[in-house]
């Protein structure tokens, strides 16, 4: 290196600025008794399915599909080219039907499908909780997906969602795919910048969101945000209200806004299910924007109800002998809607296997502070999730006392690969090992169900 790092700088090789310490090559194996009610009991045994997947991949992805109902059964597994991939051509099927009325049909209508504890505390000092059977569930979103209807919205059209983490979320995204509508989530945490990019370019019609979110037992105001970037957005013609805080003010704007209160209570509880092609567009997803403009990404209907189902029945090992409950905050909302794993799935893929899931409406550890997103877990059901960084981090700063707490949780959280390096306390690294099924692998190759990616996947790990 030159003494005068002003002119002539010699910089240094690549290597010697860095020094790697990420090498990790522990295993944390499941106990046997664990691995014994798995459905993937081995390594091996995931190796053969991966293998199969490859060699064979039509009848691999045809026989997972069998396992969902289809209006009209496909003409081909795959037609692919140089470019393009197309799933189950000529399918038809509907992800809220295979999410709700098929389970309704038989033996479920009465089962729990979610269960919602939110912030704040009600007046006795306990969590809030709802509770939505399969029967209630099917009849909320039927109702929602007329009130779309009276607003003029069809097959084809865009809708955006912009709310807290709420049952009222799982509704919206569940109608517009019964009504064939394509939904677009947008983060709560984002601005009215960020909101107007999306629904501009989302070509939306209707918006839909609430009065306000709780977060850590502050309001945040999610109506007035989205005000503010529809003055960007004048082909926006109608924004229903969900009602969070009874008496809250908010603005609301003759012939554009409704109440979501109002407009359910007028609305039928009946809307039979858009037969969908398997080609057909389900959702939009966007990029953060944090490197550019904001990207979406077309997910389409068959290949991904196929997919997400087949990936969740491994991942989350679900049998149909076990009742499992699964839990989702805003946290790590946050995180999901920003990777690879979808938001939708994390709702749709776990009704579609008749399980119940858990939403928590506010911020890991609010308000009764850390523990606070376990509390409706724990007295209920064994339960499996995936947990991000974050609240692994939180527990091993949050003390013995939670720690143990935490692990007494009848709970198997995955996705341990996604923070091993990121945790350094041997306690928390116990409780990691202790409750995750580190050899619940996802890399088969999968259905494409990314309309605007274009390019084939079979055999791509």
């Amino acid at each position: 290196m030159t003494q005068n790092p002003g002119k002539n700088v010699k910089l240094p090789a690549q290597d010697d600025l860095f020094e790697i310490h990420l090498h990790e090559g522990r295993m944390f194996p499941p106990p046997a008794a664990f691995s014994a009610q798995a459905r993937l009991k081995s390594l091996a045994e995931y190796e053969r399915m991966y293998a199969r997947s490859i060699e064979n991949p039509e009848e691999f992805w045809a026989e997972a599909a069998e396992e969902l109902e289809w209006f009209k059964r496909w003409e081909r597994v795959l037609d692919e080219d140089a470019l393009h991939a197309r799933w189950f051509v000529g399918g038809k099927l509907n992800l809220a039907y295979n999410c709700l009325d098929r389970h309704v049909r038989g033996l479920r209508r009465d089962k729990i499908a979610l269960i919602w504890e939110g912030e704040p505390c009600v007046e006795d000092g306990s969590a809030e909780v709802r509770r939505l059977t399969y029967g209630e569930l099917l009849e909320q979103v039927q109702r929602f997906a007329n009130v779309l209807k009276s607003l003029g919205v069809k097959k084809g059209d865009r809708v955006a969602v912009y709310m807290g983490m709420s049952p009222e979320l799982a509704i919206a995204v569940l109608a517009c795919a019964r009504l064939g509508a394509v939904h677009l989530v947008i983060f709560a945490g984002f601005g009215p910048q960020a909101i107007g990019e999306r629904v501009r370019d989302g070509d939306c019609a209707v918006v839909v969101t609430q009065d306000v979110s709780y977060r850590r037992g502050n309001k945040v105001g999610l109506k007035g945000m989205v005000d503010e970037a529809l003055e960007r957005c004048p082909d926006v013609r109608s924004v229903v209200v969900y009602q969070r805080a009874p008496g809250f003010p908010v603005a609301m704007k003759a012939g554009r806004d409704l109440g979501w209160h109002e407009a359910m209570a007028a609305a039928s509880a009946a809307c039979p299910p858009e037969w969908m092609d398997a080609e057909d567009p389900l959702f939009i997803l966007y990029t953060s924007g944090t490197t550019g403009k904001p990207k979406g990404l077309v997910h389409t209907s068959g290949g991904y109800a196929v997919q997400t189902y087949l990936s969740t029945k491994y991942i989350f090992d679900l049998l149909p002998h076990r009742q499992r409950v699964r839990h989702q905050s805003e946290d790590s909302r946050r995180h999901d809607q920003h990777g690879k794993q979808r938001h939708d799935g994390r709702v749709s893929s776990r009704l579609r296997h008749g399980q119940n899931i858990m939403l928590h409406g506010g911020e890991d550890g609010a308000p009764n502070g850390p523990g606070q997103s376990h509390t409706a877990v724990h007295p209920s059901a064994p339960a499996r999730g995936p947990r991000p960084p974050a609240l692994v981090r939180s527990a091993s700063t949050a003390g013995r006392l939670f720690r143990s707490r935490f692990m007494a949780i009848s709970c198997h959280f995955y996705g341990f690969h996604f923070f091993k390096n990121s945790v350094t306390d041997e306690g928390s690294m116990f409780l990691i090992s202790a409750n995750s099924l580190v050899c619940a692998y996802s890399t088969c190759p999968y259905p494409s169900s990314t309309a605007s990616a274009g390019t084939p996947v079979t055999g791509t790990p």
